[in-house]
């Protein structure tokens, strides 16, 4: 997640000799990838239109309870504004790369991410 130890819902790695903070997910992450106003975005992002502010799309649509409706005109998106706690986009584990919420080998029907920081 974003931020690290900022991130009020984090926990230590169990890696040995590893410092990462990590999160289970929720319906409010933010969508891997993203489009908006033409250009593709990843995870948490700074727009044109909204300089010094990141956001993203939410997986979980309208069962995030944090969503804010998309203003586009004809689009049903769910946003909100980053936090500390927002997921890595890319990140190793045990050998593997993954991007955002995902599951590992490990804990089957979890997804989870290294928060950013």
């Amino acid at each position: 997640v974003q931020g690290g130890s900022q991130c009020i819902h984090y926990l230590n790695s169990s890696v040995d000799g590893e410092d990462k903070k990590w999160r289970e997910c929720s319906a409010c992450n933010c969508m891997t990838e993203w489009n908006y106003q033409g250009a593709v975005y990843e995870g948490c992002s700074e727009t044109p239109d909204w300089s010094g502010h990141d956001w993203c799309y939410v997986q979980g649509g309208s069962q995030c309870i944090h969503y804010l409706n998309s203003s586009v005109d004809g689009e049903d998106k769910k946003w909100r504004e980053c936090s500390a706690c927002n997921c890595m986009t890319e990140w190793n584990y045990q050998g593997a790369v993954y991007e955002g919420c995902s599951e590992t080998p490990d804990w089957s029907g979890h997804d989870w991410c290294y928060v950013q920081g």
